[in-house]
């Protein structure tokens, strides 16, 4: 019973902090991830339209898989946009040229640590 009260201390007392850093972690892993796919699909594309040899097909595979990865692109950095203004509308933050922040601070850098 010890043990379950010393991890309760340590890891069961979250603030708003605690939610604002399980979602840059999500976030972080989810561009990270999309970002290497796009690349890997910009390497394919280009890989396509270079070893087609003049064949039709392969060039318009290539073509198509740059314009899949482009299109993706623009997807992933539209929903960034959209979760920063949706994150500012719920926290009263404000949107500047650089970043949107909450507290003072851009909410994608945020300390969870609020006692600051």
């Amino acid at each position: 019973p010890d043990g379950i009260t010393n991890n309760a201390k340590a890891y069961g007392r979250y603030n708003l902090g605690g939610f604002f850093d399980l979602g840059q972690n999500i976030l972080k892993f989810v561009l990270g991830i999309s970002g290497a796919c796009a690349l890997l699909m910009f390497v394919w594309g280009g890989f396509l339209m270079l070893s087609s040899g003049g064949a039709d097909t392969r060039v318009t595979q290539g073509r198509e898989a740059l314009l899949q990865a482009t299109t993706g692109l623009i997807i992933i950095l539209g929903s960034w946009v959209f979760v920063n203004l949706i994150v500012v509308a719920l926290s009263g933050g404000t949107i500047s040229t650089t970043a949107a922040s909450i507290l003072g601070q851009p909410w994608s850098e945020y300390d969870r640590d609020c006692s600051k």
